[in-house]
């Protein structure tokens, strides 16, 4: 036995049924259990706790009208405080407690954000897709936390596993740009707080999007640039007309925008405005900050 199971030895020992028998078509058996990740079970010391010292005093909670109400009434605000403590969460925290366990959590977590809508309903509600939440779950959830989400008005992308069996990154990344089009230049970091993983990644992202934004080009710089790869790439006639882009500067907005100055700027369609953003993206390193690109009469 290692040192690590000598250590737990004490509380696996206070596990009620933990070297519990019954009966099989094989003889008597040990009961081995290994449900863990859905439930957990008895544990000696505080079934005894609860029945000992709360379970005399057991009674309706939010009121301290009596000693009973009372006692109960504080029993649970201080447990939810123990909770909060251990995790070390604060006061904009929230904890939600539910009697049936995890799936039960999750279903009220459900309603709260309300996403649940009543099965004899639902034929009669139409979400826009514009406004429809979208949740991401792995292939490893219990189905607790997958079916359930099924069930409610969000769409659900279950991300698949890579060739390690694990959740595959590049394939989360790619579902979460999927839902951002035609916005997909915006930087994305996985980091964890509870393993202290790519902290710092995501403060250095956060500064380099910050100066992006307040990023200025000189107005030469502009041109000599932009003006080169326009003549090779020129925007499409309309009607036999020739769209001429002469002129670009940078205009004073929180955010990097830019005027092209035409000849015949109404012409110019969307699609080439995408392409211009996208160049100016690529040249000037605008990665994560909108670009807007105004065409103006010359």
């Amino acid at each position: 036995m290692t040192s690590l199971e000598q250590y737990f030895q004490q509380f696996r020992d206070q596990i009620i049924g933990i070297d519990q028998d019954f009966v099989t078509p094989f003889g008597q058996k040990k009961l081995v259990y290994t449900d863990w990740t859905a439930s957990g079970r008895l544990y000696r010391p505080i079934e005894e706790k609860l029945t000992n010292e709360f379970g005399p005093f057991i009674a309706n909670t939010h009121t301290e009208t009596s000693t009973s109400g009372a006692a109960m009434t504080l029993a649970y605000h201080e447990a939810r405080n123990i909770i909060k403590r251990h995790v070390n969460a604060n006061d904009n925290d929230v904890l939600i407690t539910e009697g049936s366990g995890m799936t039960g959590v999750i279903n009220k977590f459900q309603r709260i954000l309300g996403l649940k809508v009543s099965e004899n309903l639902r034929e009669y509600t139409t979400i826009p897709d514009e406004i429809k939440p979208i949740v991401f779950v792995s292939h490893m959830e219990h189905h607790s936390n997958q079916t359930s989400w099924l069930e409610t008005i969000a769409d659900v992308v279950v991300v698949p596993c890579n060739e390690e069996g694990t959740i595959s990154i590049n394939s989360f990344e790619k579902y979460i740009k999927k839902q951002c089009e035609p916005y997909t230049d915006v930087p994305i970091v996985f980091m964890s707080v509870l393993n202290k993983q790519r902290i710092y990644k995501a403060i250095e992202t956060a500064v380099q999007v910050y100066q992006n934004r307040t990023k200025k080009i000189k107005t030469s710089t502009l041109n000599d640039t932009m003006l080169p790869i326009i003549q090779h790439t020129s925007p499409p006639q309309y009607k036999g007309k020739y769209i001429k882009i002469k002129y670009i500067t940078q205009l004073p907005t929180p955010w990097p925008s830019f005027a092209f100055f035409a000849n015949l700027p109404q012409y110019v369609k969307e699609p080439y405005k995408r392409f211009l953003e996208n160049q100016l993206r690529k040249e000037f390193d605008f990665h994560g900050v909108p670009v807007t690109v105004f065409i103006r009469k010359k």
